[in-house]
């Protein structure tokens, strides 16, 4: 100042120069408490990082050990699932071997049935026939070489639960074609398998066809009522069926057979064992099929 004071021409750069001083002196004073601050929040992120860091190593020691224990509970579920099959295994060869295996095929005495038929000209049918034995023994005692070449028959028997379907499938109950089969063994086995509906009668429809080309040939149908009549009984139907049978098979052959049965169980309108009902009460369907129309006329007079 006293150089100033001396000298007024040095006045204005002196207030120049502290002007840039103080000028100088706040930019170094803002950008220090910018530093500050930007090192402050680098050390909170620093911290977080840290932080950050070891919550992960926290959890992923903690998955290991999770993945340690689920693994050493798979193995032992492994082996208890392992155990059990074994066990399994070992009980039902253990039952296998204990126990016969059991035959849900008709167990028929042929020979049986052949002497109580001794009438017919061949041996009964039944619904399995055996290839071998009954049919050259029985064809044999006359003239073997007549019938070296003929095939035993084998009757294939479907049954149909729902009326007018294509769809059946074997029938396991009363062989129809056994003199020890009754009506009402058949009646019993359909409304088991129907239940809670009660069959009221049968439809039988025999069918004969070409083995090899599979084309029908004929076919014949039989109703079967619950109350057997003189005209509709199980043991007419029987006969009937045995006598084309053994048409067919002495004179036409690579003929096969295929018996279908059919329950019904709406009444029959005309089997009523106390009024006979006018023709015209028979069903449309009925009493317009031909099958229906010849076989009874070919019946009455049997």
């Amino acid at each position: 100042m006293k150089v100033v004071n001396l000298n007024d021409s040095l006045a204005t750069p002196v207030l120049k120069l502290l002007d840039l001083y103080f000028c100088l002196w706040q930019c170094y004073v803002v950008k220090s408490a910018e530093k500050i601050r930007l090192e402050e929040e680098q050390r909170q992120l620093q911290a977080s990082n840290d932080l950050l860091a070891s919550d992960s190593d926290i959890l992923l020691q903690l998955c290991n050990v999770q993945a340690s224990v689920l693994w050493e509970r798979k193995r032992a579920v492994q082996a208890l699932c392992n155990g059990v099959v074994s066990a399994l295994e070992a009980s039902d060869l253990q039952a296998y071997s204990a126990e016969e295996p059991e035959d849900y095929d008709l167990d028929l005495d042929l020979h049986a049935i052949w002497h109580e038929s001794s009438g017919i000209p061949t041996p009964p049918p039944c619904l399995s026939t055996d290839p071998n034995g009954l049919w050259q023994d029985s064809f044999g005692k006359d003239d073997p070489a007549e019938y070296e070449t003929q095939e035993p028959s084998l009757i294939e028997c479907l049954f149909y639960p729902i009326p007018d379907s294509l769809s059946g499938f074997k029938w396991t109950g009363p062989d129809p074609l056994t003199n020890s089969t009754r009506a009402n063994d058949i009646f019993l086995h359909m409304s088991a398998l129907l239940f809670p509906k009660e069959v009221h009668w049968i439809e039988f429809r025999f069918v004969r066809f070409d083995r090899i080309s599979g084309e029908t040939i004929g076919e014949d149908l039989f109703f079967l009522p619950r109350v057997e009549t003189a005209m509709g009984n199980l043991h007419r139907i029987r006969r009937q069926l045995l006598d084309t049978i053994t048409w067919h098979a002495v004179r036409a052959t690579g003929t096969s057979f295929r018996l279908s049965l059919w329950p019904r169980t709406e009444s029959l309108p005309y089997s009523s064992p106390s009024t006979h009902y006018p023709l015209t009460a028979l069903p449309p369907m009925l009493s317009l099929d031909p099958r229906f129309f010849v076989h009874n006329i070919s019946g009455n007079y049997s």
